[in-house]
Parts: structure tokens; sequence; C-alpha cells
């Protein structure tokens, strides 16, 4: 244990755990099937039809996934079925994935960002803390946007 602290003190690291911040206001031009364009913030009436098309969000324990709403309660899209169509959003998105890769360290490190689902959180709705599971082969990260509420 002793050689494994010694270790573990020699490490050098350039960057930070966890990185926060803001994009500027520019409105995603969120699109979803079975609903067409969505308005930011979110009126009342598309929250309902957005739920309606949604699934009960499920969450990972081990090697299970499970629906569980005393753990958590949101609702979920599947980036098959929503898109975000304004090219600026794009622009503003890739910029704070670079300020990611600085503040982390990874200068230099190919980094992607992949839309992987949309998640509806109406009054009340929660997800208890928790730890991401892998989604994809060499994910490190998750990549938070909220929008609109």
């Amino acid at each position: 244990m002793t050689e494994l602290i010694s270790l573990l003190e020699q490490v050098e690291s350039s960057g930070t755990f966890s990185v926060g911040g803001t994009l500027p206001p520019i409105l995603p031009g969120l699109k979803v099937r079975g609903a067409g364009n969505i308005a930011l913030p979110l009126p009342e009436e598309q929250a309902r039809v957005l739920i309606a098309l949604s699934q009960q969000a499920p969450f990972s324990r081990g090697e299970e996934t499970i629906v569980d709403t005393d753990v958590r309660k949101s609702w979920q899209i599947s980036a098959e079925d929503f898109e975000l169509t304004n090219p600026q959003w794009e622009e503003a998105l890739q910029e704070s994935v670079n300020q990611i890769e600085k503040q982390m360290g990874l200068s230099g490190c190919e980094i992607e960002f992949e839309q992987y689902k949309l998640l509806v959180y109406a009054e009340g709705s929660f997800f208890t803390a928790h730890r991401d599971t892998e989604k994809t082969p060499n994910m490190f990260a998750t990549l938070v946007n909220g929008m609109g509420g």
C-alpha cells in the first residue's frame, strides 16, 4: 500500500476532474419526432407532448437496467428521435468541448461528443446521486446541457 501511495503522489496532472460553465444564449433548435419544433423555455403543453412521446428513464444497477421511480423519475427520448437544428448551437457546443479538453488537461487528445438521449424532467422529477455507466467504448465523461426551464 505504501508503494501505491508513493506512486500516486508522483502523478502530475495539469487538469481538473470536473468542469462546468455556460453556453451562450443560443436556442438549440430542438425538433422531436412526433412533436415537431419545441419552444424553449418549454411550455407546459409541449412538456406533456414530450412526456407522452417518451419512455420512463431507466438506470443501471450492476449489469441490470431497471426502472424505479424511487431512484429516478424522469423520461427519455432516444437520440434517433430528436435533433438540434441550429448550427450556431453545434458551434457553441464544440467550443465548450474544446474548453473542457483544456481544463481537464486533455489538449492534443481527440475528444468527440455524441448525442445520447434527451431527458425530460418535470416538476417533482429527480435522479438520485449516481455515477454514469459507460455507454460507448472509451467513454470517460458525461456532458449535460440544461435547456430552458
